[in-house]
């Protein structure tokens, strides 16, 4: 099925940008699948376009006419394109002998997105990130009155940051990353709430196709299946989680963090291969807690740019309960495990 599908996310959207071919392909020897008109797009607002279907494994070239003003993320037969000037614009497709073209008008009207009431940090890219990019942050809803502070902590010594503030009260900061690849979590704190995330550093060249980490692709959830293991009489809470949608490859993997002084898990994108497989898969992880004390305790998963919280209780039988919000993004199941 050859499919269009246009995201909306309430939070930030991040996109890797790559070169676009400025001609338009030489077409008239393929099939013309389809040609499908796009309205009322914003200025910035992410759109997913699908080539195929979440198997389709050959190759995809994505031309943007004219390829000023825009971005565009490729993972797998999907990418996710955002317009910054208004205009219409013309997306081809092509693999093999075959194309589609979605014709797209874009609107004078800036995309805006609503982080709710809460306490919260966004980074302009989570996952890979080149060496010595400037790396937006941005505070939301912090106490009036209260200068941010700023915690980071890197994967490896070798792997330094520069940190500016862009503001007085600190509420927007720039970072960059040099030396070593890895990951650096980053924490914002206004004296009373704080909110973590983790962000995973590439080196310079960006891979045909990706880059060695990527963000989600846009519209994906997260399936959580939660597990109790026990080793020399130690119980741990094993979190397996996989994406709804398929990447490049069976050996991609969820870029995921936690550890085990808070309950707090944070899932930033994708370590994807940097070659095309025969077989797309969804991407996973296994994270876990252990030591974990009676009681109930509060329980939180960063997917992406986003925040989501519960809380998980420890019976005196060993058996735990989940409390866990229903959401269309992130699902945890079974609820009870022991």
């Amino acid at each position: 099925m050859w499919d269009l599908k246009k995201g909306f996310l309430s939070i930030l959207v991040i996109t890797l940008v790559i070169g676009c071919k400025k001609n338009t392909p030489d077409n008239n020897s393929k099939t013309l699948l389809f040609k499908q008109t796009i309205d009322n797009i914003k200025k910035n607002e992410p759109v997913l376009l699908t080539f195929g279907d979440d198997n389709f494994t050959d190759k995809i070239v994505w031309v943007i006419t004219p390829n000023t003003n825009t971005s565009i993320e490729t993972i797998a037969n999907n990418a996710t394109i955002k317009f910054n000037g208004s205009g219409v614009y013309t997306v081809t497709a092509s693999s093999g002998n075959v194309y589609a073209q979605y014709i797209i008008t874009v609107d004078n009207i800036d995309y805006t997105i609503d982080y709710g009431t809460n306490f919260s940090m966004t980074s302009s890219k989570l996952a890979g990130i080149k060496q010595n990019e400037p790396i937006s942050l941005s505070v939301h809803n912090a106490i009036t009155g209260n200068q941010i502070s700023w915690a980071v902590s890197t994967s490896n010594p070798l792997l330094s940051y520069s940190l500016h503030a862009n503001n007085a009260k600190r509420t927007e900061e720039t970072i960059s990353f040099s030396g070593l690849t890895g990951y650096a979590t980053i924490t914002a704190i206004d004296g009373i709430y704080s909110q973590r995330r983790t962000v995973w550093v590439s080196g310079d060249t960006i891979i045909s196709g990706g880059s060695d980490t990527t963000n989600f692709i846009l519209g994906d959830k997260l399936l959580i299946t939660p597990s109790v293991e026990e080793v020399s009489g130690v119980k741990k809470l094993v979190f397996t989680a996989n994406t709804s949608r398929k990447y490049n490859c069976t050996t991609d993997k969820i870029l995921s963090f936690n550890s085990n002084n808070d309950y707090q898990i944070d899932y930033s994108g994708v370590s994807i291969s940097p070659t095309t497989c025969n077989t797309r898969s969804v991407a996973s992880s296994i994270n876990s807690f252990k030591n974990i004390q009676t009681g109930t305790h509060p329980f939180s998963i960063n997917f992406g740019n986003k925040t989501y919280t519960g809380s998980f209780e420890l019976m005196s039988d060993g058996k735990f309960v989940f409390t866990w919000p229903n959401n269309n993004e992130v699902t945890i199941s079974p609820l009870t495990v022991k």
